[in-house]
């Protein structure tokens, strides 16, 4: 679903198609979920759209990779410079952007990716202590590894969130 502070444009550009999904306040704030999504649509679409287009001429589309007909890049686009990638020169995001604040379905995703073995390194980069990581351990032992990952992202949620107070 795209929200409201979502956008979705589909631009032609010669034999170009080129897709952009932006948020009106922060990137952040589009869901790798939805961008999976309309990735994985557009993806299909174009597909079908090339074996019927081939089919039309006669080419048989049995088992056809049409995959090579297009390629997909992934990419953020610099507000200084427009259509263009950040140059060096960039200076990245703006500080209302970095005191946006992750929701829980956002710290969910992240504790479901991040594995057990680096995740303690990960909270040490985020700003908790080694202390505060294994309390939690004893805490939320009862509540499996992903049970513990996320009561330590929520333990850093609150304690970042009272830093910017």
């Amino acid at each position: 679903m795209l929200m409201k502070r979502n956008e979705l444009r589909i631009l032609i550009e010669g034999q170009r198609v080129m897709v952009y999904l932006t948020n009106a306040e922060s990137i952040h704030l589009i869901s790798p979920d939805v961008a999976a999504s309309i990735q994985e649509c557009l993806t299909l679409a174009l597909t079908n759209i090339l074996k019927f287009y081939l089919q039309s001429f006669g080419k048989i589309t049995v088992n056809l990779d049409v995959s090579c007909y297009f390629n997909i890049k992934v990419g953020l686009i610099c507000h200084e410079e427009k259509n263009e990638r950040c140059p060096a020169s960039c200076r990245g995001l703006e500080r209302d952007a970095l005191k946006l604040s992750p929701n829980d379905q956002h710290l969910v995703r992240l504790a479901k990716q991040i594995e057990v073995s680096v995740f303690s390194q990960f909270l040490i980069y985020l700003g908790l202590t080694t202390a505060e990581w294994e309390g939690i351990v004893y805490q939320y032992d009862r509540n499996g590894e992903l049970g513990k990952k996320l009561m330590a992202l929520y333990e850093w949620k609150k304690k970042r969130e009272a830093s910017f107070s």
